[in-house]
């Protein structure tokens, strides 16, 4: 671990991973996420972030600790978030492949599940055959 005066900061790592900002990772607590595409205004990540920790009803997000902003004439003086640090929350997948998996799951369980009704009541014809039906 590398040290500042009395303070222990854990060695960075970066993030392999696919994905469209640059990430490291201090050691098993801290994540610096830095935008690669930046913009004016406040970053979604960082307001939908202190939103969630505002209300005190969301515990499920890691906690935004910090960012680093600046203003530029490049972009009106309007503030522009730079980077994000959050709290690191160790796990064996990331909020996509997770995403994925339940979609999988969502989706399996509906193709084999039987259905309430019967399709033909839904659609007395092929969808090509009401195509080509006059309208009414």
């Amino acid at each position: 671990m590398a040290s500042k005066g009395d303070t222990e900061w854990p060695e960075p790592t970066n993030l392999r991973v696919e994905q469209r900002n640059s990430s490291v990772i201090f050691g098993d607590s801290l994540i610096l996420k830095t935008f690669r595409r930046l913009q004016a205004g406040i970053q979604p990540d960082l307001e939908v972030g202190t939103a969630l920790a505002d209300s005190g009803s969301y515990q499920h997000t890691a906690e935004v600790l910090g960012s680093v902003e600046y203003q530029s004439p490049a972009f009106g003086r309007e503030t522009v978030t730079v980077a994000l640090l959050h709290a690191y929350v160790l796990h064996d997948s990331d909020a996509w492949d997770y995403t994925l998996d339940q979609l999988d799951s969502y989706l399996e369980r509906a193709l084999t599940t039987q259905s309430p009704f019967d399709q033909r009541d839904v659609l007395p014809a092929s969808l090509l055959a009401l195509a080509a039906e006059e309208t009414p």
